[in-house]
């Protein structure tokens, strides 16, 4: 089973080593990502600064109403991480619990950064089980 889907983090405080937020999947072809449906996420985030931008990796979970948890790996070469900065990256579906046992897939990722330590980061995913 593969399918594509987009989601939605907004607000995702900016702290350091952490973001948190919501995922809402926006478009899907189908089960376990329905659309509409909305988890909280938690990153951890490693930021190293290099010559071209910061380089960040994120490993995040996002766990949704019925407990059931995702668990994925974003990595970003570049960009910045100040009100109007952002990048795009590339997240991995490393697992997880519930329905979303067995699942695994990769992933792209813009993200754009807005005053107030909050961001909206848009992600389309491919994945199978």
């Amino acid at each position: 089973m593969s399918a594509t889907t987009p989601s939605s983090n907004m607000p995702a405080a900016r702290s350091p080593g952490g973001a948190y937020g919501t995922s809402t999947v926006l478009q899907s072809s189908g089960a376990p990502f329905v659309e509409g449906s909305v988890s909280a996420a938690a990153c951890i985030v490693h930021a190293c600064k290099t010559e071209a931008g910061i380089d960040l990796e994120a490993p995040c979970t996002t766990t949704n109403a019925d407990g059931d948890s995702l668990f994925l790996v974003s990595r970003r070469k570049a960009g910045d991480i100040q009100d109007g900065g952002g990048g795009a990256g590339h997240p991995e579906i490393i697992g997880g619990t519930g329905k979303y046992v067995g699942i695994s897939g990769s992933c792209t990722y813009d993200s754009k950064y807005l005053p107030n330590n909050h961001s909206i980061t848009i992600r389309k995913c491919d994945w199978e089980r």
